[in-house]
């Protein structure tokens, strides 16, 4: 299995401001804006009514309810007024879809998403604001295993009319996007170590736990990750791709790095991911929420890794008897770690 990381939604460059993380603990990844988005802020649902006010609250005005937006990752049902089979789906073009592809990013991989973090609260008129002096860190926020790749190129006329469901995924609409246009759909249910789990294929994670954090605790700036000690093997080069001339550091099971900038997606490949190596639930998020596409491995760390058990509390366990088991949420871009665990994906330090 690969593990793409890949960046998604708001920070500096994209939006202006990072996404939120609320006094609950539930962290919202802000989609991007975007002049030809198919939806606008307002349209996408969020708490009982629409996620426009959050963004421009957060953004002073300068993101309005009325501006469109890329909601990439599609994770979340509940975003949107649904058709009949929809599932979660993720786009990528251009230079970091041919990265995918040279890394052979398909069935069966798993894409993590992160993105820029930080605390956020109402104050007492309602309006939502950022918590002062509260850093603004990476972390992971969604998921995808794929199902299917679909190479969808400029031909998004023929995409709606193929899968209907997906008319609304902003990969399929508009005609600026180039032969490269892919999007990534979805598994029915989390598959890890040629073990089918009791977790989605695709999803949010409901809570901004400290597990699912990328940033090391102490780092000064949030592209400083500490990783799952596998992404740097003892008897090789480090796991992650762009990350190869970077300085590496280990403690313990830990493993920690200077995130790659810019950047999308980040491969890692370890070729043969055993049940053994997947059992660990505490690191599987630690290592992802930074970059924009990283690619990881996973091969000899049995205390640090990936395991359904992380998906499941969070995320929320497929209902029996469900026929179209989706978890909510919506996510950024991507990352890759290729060879059998885990995927890192890269990140800029932001101001």
């Amino acid at each position: 299995m690969k593990i793409v990381l890949s960046r998604k939604g708001f920070d500096s460059s994209n939006g202006g401001v990072p996404s939120p993380v609320l006094r609950d603990g539930t962290a919202v990844s802000l989609p991007i804006p975007a002049r030809d988005g198919p939806k606008r802020f307002r349209d996408v649902r969020w708490r009982g009514g629409s996620l426009g006010p959050l963004v421009e609250d957060l953004t002073g005005g300068r993101v309005p309810a009325e501006y469109r937006c890329h909601l990439d990752p599609d994770l979340q049902i509940s975003a949107l007024s649904r058709r009949p089979g929809w599932q979660p789906a993720f786009g990528q073009h251009r230079v970091a879809q041919r990265h995918l592809e040279g890394q052979g990013v398909g069935r069966g991989d798993l894409f993590l998403f992160f993105g820029l973090f930080r605390a956020a609260e109402q104050a007492s008129g309602g309006t939502w604001r950022f918590v002062r002096n509260a850093p603004s860190v990476h972390r992971l926020f969604g998921w995808l295993q794929v199902a299917e790749v679909v190479r969808v190129g400029a031909d998004t006329v023929g995409a709606r009319a193929a899968r209907p469901w997906l008319s609304d995924h902003p990969h399929v609409n508009g005609d600026s996007w180039t032969a490269t246009n892919t999007v990534y759909i979805a598994t029915r249910a989390l598959s890890i170590g040629g073990r089918e789990s009791r977790a989605r294929g695709g999803g949010i994670f409901s809570r901004a736990e400290r597990r699912l954090r990328l940033t090391a605790l102490e780092a000064r700036g949030c592209s400083y990750w500490r990783l799952p000690g596998w992404f740097l093997p003892s008897d090789g080069p480090p796991s992650l791709s762009y990350h190869g001339k970077k300085t590496w550091q280990r403690d313990g099971p830990w493993a920690y790095v200077e995130s790659a900038r810019p950047g999308q997606e980040f491969f890692e490949e370890n070729g043969d991911l055993s049940s053994r190596e997947v059992r660990s639930e505490a690191e599987v998020a630690a290592t992802a929420a930074e970059a924009d596409v990283m690619v990881g491995v996973s091969s000899d760390v049995e205390p640090v890794g990936f395991d359904e058990r992380i998906f499941i509390p969070i995320a929320g366990r497929i209902p029996e008897g469900d026929p179209l088991p989706l978890c909510d949420g919506h996510s950024a871009d991507l990352g890759i770690a290729g060879r059998a665990a885990g995927e890192v994906a890269h990140g800029r330090r932001e101001a």
